[in-house]
């Protein structure tokens, strides 16, 4: 895990060694409904942030989330 700060940017990202998220699994589960990691992207987005989620099966998953700084 990391947190830094860029200029008027803060970004976390988490990462992990472990199974990986499956090729299509993200986008099978927002047509199935699950709208949670979605829905959280795109608020980061609507506030001038960012968020990713890359992933390899059976090498592991990074999440990463850039937010404004208010009043930097």
């Amino acid at each position: 895990m990391s947190v830094d700060r860029n200029g008027d940017m803060v970004t976390l990202e988490v990462a992990d060694d472990g199974v990986g998220i499956p090729t299509g699994r993200q986008e099978t589960a927002l047509r199935e409904g699950h709208i949670g990691l979605a829905s959280t992207i795109q608020r980061m987005q609507a506030i001038g942030g960012d968020g990713e989620v890359a992933s390899s099966e059976g090498k592991g998953t990074v999440v990463r989330a850039s937010i404004p700084i208010s009043g930097a």
